[in-house]
């Protein structure tokens, strides 16, 4: 069983090319409801330590493209993200996990640096998030987005907010990424545009 990488999308997940190929043996050896192969049997394929295969299956559980069902003996199933970024690839060529991961990350740091969290949000946490994001804006833009000027569009829609939210403690809790970045982005972003508009 060999494994072929797909680095854009171990990229967009943020992932090592081991934990990659060990969520790869899991979804091709998962021919019932789970994988039934033992940590050792999938040590032996990926030629790494069991401990290895339980960090890397722990990790991949935490980032939600793996479920757990058992732990003695180890039964795992990989989830939905893993197979519509692999499988389906409900994301087109220009919504490619690798621009979804920079994009994505650049709006978690630049985030956390407006809200002086040194250790704050984690871009991993929003993945998902971030791909209905980037998805939304294509709706709006099509081919012609641009992942830079969405990039601008979401340091716009921080700056704005922040100004908005952060002396009122009623809205503070809301500078979070699910609420920034979620449903109600495409509207965040015209208020933002507005707004920023009326300053120049």
């Amino acid at each position: 069983m060999i494994s072929t990488i797909d680095h854009k999308v171990r990229k967009g997940f943020d992932i090592s090319i081991t934990e990659y190929i060990v969520c790869d043996v899991i979804h091709r050896s998962q021919y019932t409801d789970y994988c039934t192969l033992t940590k050792s049997q999938i040590s032996n394929i990926v030629d790494v330590t069991t401990s290895t295969v339980q960090n890397c299956v722990n990790k991949l559980a935490d980032m939600g493209l793996v479920e757990i069902i058992n732990h003695k003996p180890l039964n795992t199933k990989v989830t939905k993200d893993w197979v519509d970024a692999l499988i389906t690839r409900e994301v087109t060529q220009n919504e490619a996990v690798g621009d979804v991961a920079i994009v994505g990350k650049k709006a978690i740091e630049y985030l956390n640096k407006k809200l002086g969290k040194k250790d704050g949000f984690k871009y991993a946490t929003y993945q998902t998030k971030f791909k209905n994001l980037f998805q939304n804006y294509r709706k709006v833009y099509g081919e012609s987005m641009d992942v830079d000027k969405l990039s601008l569009g979401i340091q716009a829609v921080v700056d704005f907010k922040y100004i908005k939210w952060a002396a009122d403690p009623d809205m503070e809790q809301y500078l979070r990424p699910s609420t920034l970045f979620g449903s109600k982005f495409m509207s965040y972003l015209d208020e933002a545009r507005i707004y920023w508009k009326s300053k120049r």
